[in-house]
Formats: structure tokens, sequence, C-alpha cells
């Protein structure tokens, strides 16, 4: 099954517009949602947010630490990418950015 993943990132409003916007893809994909919700508040130093989306019940599970996008990132994407050049269209799977 293909899933869609959604590193949550900032203020509860942005939280919010990411996992709407994730949910919907993975909606209309037949994916399973998976929320990422460490990965977007570890550099988070300044403002010291923490994820929020508890608080609403939402209808998802979240990454386990093997499929989270820390620490090494940009090295997963650019692997994530080389190996997807290798597929498929239909069989590619992608890494947002966060």
């Amino acid at each position: 099954m293909a899933k869609v993943f959604a590193r949550i990132f900032g203020g509860v409003g942005n939280q919010l517009f990411a996992y709407a916007a994730a949910r919907r893809l993975a909606f209309v994909n037949n994916a399973e949602l998976v929320l990422d919700d460490v990965s977007g508040f570890v550099y988070d130093h300044q403002y010291q947010r923490h994820y929020q989306l508890d608080h609403f019940r939402i209808p998802c599970r979240k990454a386990i630490s093997a499929e989270r996008l820390e620490p090494i990132s940009k090295v997963r994407r650019y692997l994530k990418r080389r190996w997807n050049q290798r597929l498929s269209f239909e069989r590619r799977s992608y890494l947002g950015s966060g």
C-alpha cells in the first residue's frame, strides 16, 4: 500500500495545514497517512514549538523512528531520488522537504 508521509512543523496553524494537505493527498491516492511528529521540531530552538495535533483526535498513525526524516534528511532524500530514477513512475515514492 502506498503511504503519504507528512513532516509536521511550525505553529498549530501550519501543523493543521500540513495535515490537511497530506490527508487530502492520501485520500485521493488511496494511501495511508503517516505523520512525522518529531523531525520538524528537532531544530526549532528559537520558538521551541512542539507537536500539537494530538488535541484534535486525528485518525492516522505517527511515523516510527526508522521512517522519520532525521537526522540525515538531505542524504536520505538524495538516495531516494537516485533510487526512484531506476523505478517505473507508478512504483516511485517521494520524500517532501520540511
